[in-house]
């Protein structure tokens, strides 16, 4: 890598890019960074003007370009992207949590194979110095735990839901018109953004390769005023919840709403806050708070990574990884919706969780 300089790609020009190049273009001058080429839509050629490529081997198979950010969203053509990358010497830098939950052990593998770095802190927690902090904690200790508010959208509308009276259809079209959800909630309000997030952490923190689509979820799309209203008599706080914990050689993960009670460190968390709790061995609890979504949080998260590369010390190295057995959700007090809209509690095992439109775990 060229030690007097650092020729930066981008893959993406939506907004977690333009913050990317925003930092980028804000860093010291001294340090010969720059970001040279940004592959997007042809639509975008006259705002990118001489940064406009057309194709992703510009920039995979341009020999001056040492990282290349990634941050496009979705799995084909970022897989593409990222493959190219790696298999060329370039070490890559990514947010996209979608294709880092489904090929993690691959990437790693060929950034290993090519001398080269394969970083993704931007693809959980936004912000919050997450996937750095976990390993570095792998290293010394036992994580038994993981529980993490890790969707800003979902947690954006609870709070404006729970707290401020909002009907769920408003507080998800002014999360829209904020920017905090896409114009197509459903991987949000379903918990497939958070099975993504929940087996990158899971899988790391307890060293095995988890399968994306074995992770239960249970969504937010069945929540109703009825809901709420039993919700706010039993004086109780609505999140929407990553829970992973070690089970002997197993793991059970699940994403499910839960009922919390107002000392619980998660109540504190709102808006668009993300949050995790760190259960370990010896450590006991660690507690990670910041923003979980946004531009600027995010972008500069990617831009952390920049400088482990820079400073050399981006490996991440997995030994001894075994295919992960997922254990459903436990046996437990519910809160739940019937099909004939009556809501009540009852103690559900694993197998009963799916004849219910809607539930939310009770601690």
């Amino acid at each position: 890598m060229n030690k007097n300089g650092y020729n930066l790609a981008l893959c993406g020009y939506g907004a977690i890019g333009k913050g990317v190049v925003k930092i980028v273009n804000s860093l010291p001058s001294s340090l010969n960074i720059k970001m040279t080429k940004v592959l997007d839509k042809e639509e975008k050629r006259e705002e990118l003007g001489e940064l406009f490529v057309p194709s992703y081997l510009d920039i995979t198979l341009d020999p001056t370009i040492d990282v290349v950010f990634e941050a496009m969203g979705g799995d084909a053509f970022a897989y593409i992207c990222i493959k190219s990358a790696l298999e060329n010497g370039k070490s890559v830098i990514t947010s996209n949590k979608e294709t880092v939950s489904k090929h993690l052990d691959e990437y790693l593998s060929l950034a290993k194979q090519n001398n080269c770095y394969f970083l993704f802190e931007a693809s959980v927690g936004g912000g919050i110095p997450l996937i750095y902090t976990l390993l570095e904690i792998c290293d010394y200790d036992h994580i038994n735990r993981i529980q993490g508010i890790l969707n800003g959208t979902t947690n954006y509308i609870l709070t404006r839901v729970i707290y401020d009276h909002l009907s769920f259809e408003d507080a998800l079209k002014e999360a829209q018109k904020k920017g905090y959800a896409e114009a197509n909630p459903d991987a949000d309000i379903n918990g497939a953004d958070l099975a993504r997030k929940g087996a990158i952490l899971a899988s790391l923190a307890f060293n095995k390769i988890i399968d994306v689509n074995e992770v239960k979820t249970y969504g937010l799309q069945y929540l109703n005023q009825k809901v709420i209203d039993e919700i706010q008599k039993m004086n109780k706080v609505l999140k929407y919840v990553v829970d992973a914990k070690r089970v002997g050689e197993d793991i059970s993960l699940s994403i499910m709403p839960t009922l919390i009670n107002e000392e619980h460190a998660f109540e504190s968390i709102k808006y668009e806050t993300n949050g995790v709790v760190l259960s370990c061995e010896f450590n006991d609890d660690v507690v990670l708070i910041g923003k979980g979504a946004g531009q600027l949080p995010t972008a500069s998260s990617m831009i952390q990574d920049l400088f482990r590369v820079i400073k050399g010390n981006g490996e991440i190295e997995r030994k001894n990884v075994s295919k992960a057995t997922l254990l459903p959700p436990p046996e437990n007090n519910y809160l739940v919706l019937d099909k004939n809209g009556d809501v009540f509690i009852k103690y559900l095992n694993s197998f009963e969780l799916n004849d219910y439109p809607f539930i939310a775990r009770i601690i």
